[in-house]
């Protein structure tokens, strides 16, 4: 199924009269993630507008991912969006972002409120929770400033893996990262935090890019992560995530051995945020070697196996074989059975040639018989 057909098909469920309210809220949930695959971003503002009016299940994850939406949308406007220049916007939902003041300010109170809706659970704090906080820190640390903020979000979520078949948002999403790097390198002296977010926006480029099946391009990309990592000073994060992006790339192309290299690599990172987002990449990818290494021990069993129950075949001359005939005869001559030609006696039987002629009187007759 497509992005278009998912979409219509939410579309669709949240117009049924049902009276359970989370229905909904999961058809809102799922039409948010495919209009933001869509790089339609702020129809997906509005699906998580109405999560932050009618749910209650984290009130700080749904505020976060609509100002990254909108975030997003004030650096790249999405498809059949409004501009930001514009003075009005058609639809009366966009007006209260008519200008960019406006839409900062609605931003701004959105982030603000993040650390006082923070939840736990058993003592926990929900993984999306902790990355809206951290980023909504961040945001007005860096003069109300975030790199690439839906992008980011959609990779955490691991959303390349299905936006991978829809190749004219791979290629939407991969200008946006291409317009974000050469932003960066005309204010590089301007960013404090210069290094977090180009690596930031090189690794979802490399995504890009592998999704496109550019291989060499990605490893680039992910190589110039790895020489900057002691340069990073917030993002730590994105190094064994590099190293899991390598790991898929090369067992793509069909390195088992590299493969492990960068998984076991990739283990080796302790502490870092989103640690647990990437066990579950990392499971995968040990399912998946532990599956290939399991074929490639049972191809090599049935080789062996069938090796074992051939036989060989030893090619034999005439001479040879006359041979053999000398000695058996020989053999038979030592011991004293003399076989005389007039004894022996035919294979088949003897016909007379009376036979014959009763067999062509029969032909004849069914010849000549009408039908």
């Amino acid at each position: 199924m497509s992005v278009f057909q998912a979409i219509e098909t939410f579309e669709r469920a949240t117009e049924l009269p049902v009276d359970w309210p989370q229905y909904r809220h999961i058809c809102y949930w799922e039409l948010m993630w495919c209009y933001a695959l869509r790089a339609e971003w702020m129809k997906a503002v509005q699906c998580a507008e109405t999560l932050v009016c009618e749910s209650q299940w984290s009130q700080a994850s749904y505020r976060y991912m609509k100002a990254a939406f909108l975030l997003q949308w004030l650096d790249d406007p999405g498809v059949g969006t409004p501009k930001p220049s514009e003075t009005k916007f058609p639809n009366t939902d966009f007006s209260q972002y008519e200008t960019r003041e406006k839409t900062i300010e609605h931003i701004d109170k959105l982030l603000i409120e993040i650390p006082k809706l923070m939840q736990r659970f058993a003592g926990r704090s929900l993984p999306l929770e902790k990355i809206a906080l951290r980023k909504s820190k961040r945001y007005f640390a860096q003069n109300k400033r975030l790199t690439l903020p839906a992008l980011e979000l959609i990779f955490i979520w691991n959303g390349f893996k299905m936006v991978q078949f829809q190749q004219d948002s791979v290629m939407s999403f991969l200008m946006i990262c291409e317009n974000k790097i050469n932003e960066l390198l005309q204010l590089k002296e301007k960013y404090d935090t210069y290094y977090d977010d180009y690596c930031l926006a090189l690794l979802l480029k490399g995504v890009c890019l592998r999704c496109r099946g550019q291989q060499f391009q990605a490893s680039m990309c992910y190589q110039e992560i790895l020489q900057s990592k002691k340069k990073l000073k917030m993002d730590t994060y994105l190094l064994p995530f590099c190293e899991m992006e390598l790991c898929q790339l090369v067992f793509d192309e069909g390195d088992v051995q590299q493969a492990s290299k960068h998984l076991e690599r990739a283990l080796g990172y302790k502490g870092y945020s989103l640690e647990s987002r990437l066990h579950f990449r990392i499971h995968e990818m040990e399912t998946k070697l532990s599956i290939r290494g399991r074929k490639k021990s049972t191809s090599k069993e049935i080789k062996k196996s069938g090796s074992e129950v051939q036989i060989p075949f030893h090619h034999m001359s005439d001479s040879s074989s006359c041979k053999s005939v000398d000695k058996i005869a020989q053999a038979q001559g030592d011991s004293g059975s003399d076989i005389e030609s007039a004894n022996l006696k035919p294979i088949f039987p003897e016909f007379d040639d009376d036979d014959f002629d009763d067999m062509d009187n029969g032909f004849s007759s069914e010849e000549s018989a009408e039908p």
